[in-house]
């Protein structure tokens, strides 16, 4: 399992180089992601009451998967805000449409790496809002990864947990192709 790990850590910074680039194009800031932590165990345990989750369904054409990404709002409300300067912190609908442009950013670059990796068309669904409850109540069936990002513009650091439920095999396919 650990070689597993360090390999999808390697993925995981291929797809933040990504993140980086498409953070800056939309606001011309620099945008440090960083892997602070993989984990071999749900991270919902580690999210504070007050936070924006999401998920977003991957699909091929076997299998369907599903990324989750949290982050607690102030922390987000403090990224928000370095980011745009006239960001609307008090819109509701902004900030949620605010919060799942940020998620998709995420999921989908991660994502369209695995996808070029593994010579497959992934199809990305749109991200949906989920509940606090809903999150912590998700078990998954299959084995996972979980990382802990930091993310720092203009000296402000946050930190997101991404929950990227993986079927081991695949990424050990992966790694025996030698595309990670």
């Amino acid at each position: 399992m650990k070689r597993e790990i360090e390999e999808f850590k390697k993925l995981l910074v291929l797809g933040i180089k990504k993140v980086e680039r498409v953070l800056y194009e939309i606001s011309g800031m620099d945008v440090s992601v960083k892997v602070v932590e993989l984990l071999t165990k749900n991270f919902t345990g580690m999210i504070v009451e007050n936070s924006f989750a999401l998920v977003q369904m991957i699909s091929t054409e076997k299998s369907k998967n599903n990324i989750y990404f949290a982050m607690a709002d102030f922390e987000f409300l403090k990224f928000l805000s370095a980011l745009d300067k006239n960001a609307d912190l008090l819109d509701e609908d902004y900030l949620i449409d605010s919060f799942l442009e940020l998620g998709n950013i995420i999921v989908g670059n991660i994502t369209s790496v695995l996808a070029y990796l593994l010579g497959k068309e992934v199809e990305l669904h749109f991200p949906t809002l989920i509940t606090l409850e809903k999150l912590k109540n998700y078990s998954p069936h299959d084995d996972f990864l979980s990382a802990v990002l930091n993310f720092s513009v203009k000296d402000i650091d946050v930190s997101g947990y991404l929950l990227f439920v993986i079927q081991l095999d695949i990424l050990r396919e992966l790694i025996e192709q030698g595309g990670v």
